[in-house]
């Protein structure tokens, strides 16, 4: 069965045999609000910048209309899309150099040596609820493989402060 843990066990074992790919950006976007957030003017910036200009992006999205539409708009060939969940996202997940994450990242990621991780995390991720729920677990394991966390507001600011003294 697709879904079932041996499934990703599985392929999550054999992409490993494979190194990270230098010059590669995996995107990962909470769509709550709309594709464009923090992660999205990240991939324009860097998209523009000469810097980059021999990278290549994957842009994680969930099958929707709105999300044909922006694939048909980007022209930029350095640009792949994959599917959450499919075998195209967990080699993302498993050999992109960069994850760039506004969401928890999947229960069978396990962060490799060469790889960084860059959390630019909606605020409401910061005050959710203090009991120890899935979602807390879950949100606490993604906090812990990022290297470097983007912040744009003081509020947040304090409240990381808090979590992390």
């Amino acid at each position: 069965m697709k879904n079932s843990e041996n499934y990703y066990a599985q392929m999550v074992y054999e992409l490993r045999q494979s190194p990270v790919l230098e010059n590669t950006v995996l995107f990962i976007e909470s769509y709550n609000a709309s594709i464009h957030g923090d992660c999205r003017a990240i991939l324009q910036a860097m998209l523009s910048d000469d810097r980059f200009r021999d990278w290549k992006f994957a842009w994680t999205f969930p099958e929707s209309a709105e999300f044909e539409e922006l694939r048909k708009e980007d022209k930029d060939e350095r640009i792949v899309y994959v599917s959450e969940g499919s075998h195209d996202f967990v080699a993302m997940c498993e050999q992109a150099q960069v994850i760039v994450t506004a969401k928890r990242l999947p229960v069978y990621y396990i962060k490799r040596e060469k790889q960084v991780v860059f959390g630019c995390f909606p605020a409401t991720f910061f005050f959710q609820n203090e009991e120890l729920t899935r979602d807390r677990v879950l949100f606490q394991a993604t906090l812990d493989k990022v290297d470097v966390l983007y912040i744009d507001n003081e509020m947040v600011l304090k409240r990381v402060e808090e979590m992390y003294p």
